[in-house]
């Protein structure tokens, strides 16, 4: 029962028309961070048709959509430079910390730690 309530409401999400303008002021703001202001003025539309159209459930499943999907190639970018630093960075500290990066991301929980850690406590008495 409960599969068939979720199901209606993404149903209820997915309805509703965005228009070309808007979602082209919808990816604006997502990629490139400008404002809803912003974003209204480069497509030719007023900021309150943008706002408006931001309290709309489905208007926001496309916007949060749209950041899924940068965060994901974000994701991949950050990887592909980590092995970019792997392999090609001139300090070996920076290959190191680069490649323990890349296996505390992939779950092997690896630590760059070989010190002990020293705690210091002073205590100064002004009486």
């Amino acid at each position: 029962m409960t599969d068939l309530v979720a199901l209606n409401q993404r149903k209820k999400v997915t309805k509703g028309r965005i228009s070309t303008k808007l979602k082209a002021a919808i990816r604006n703001i997502v990629n490139n961070g400008v404002t809803q202001e912003e974003a209204a003025l480069a497509v030719g539309i007023r900021r309150e048709t943008v706002s408006r159209a931001l309290q709309k459930p489905h208007v926001v499943a496309y916007k949060d959509e749209l950041s899924t999907e940068l965060l994901k190639l974000n994701a991949l970018k950050g990887a592909r430079k980590i092995g970019k630093l792997i392999d090609g960075a001139n300090s070996e500290r920076v290959q190191m910390e680069a490649a323990v990066d890349a296996q505390n991301r992939g779950g092997l929980g690896v630590s760059t730690d070989d010190k002990p850690v020293t705690a210091i406590q002073v205590n100064i008495n002004l009486a």
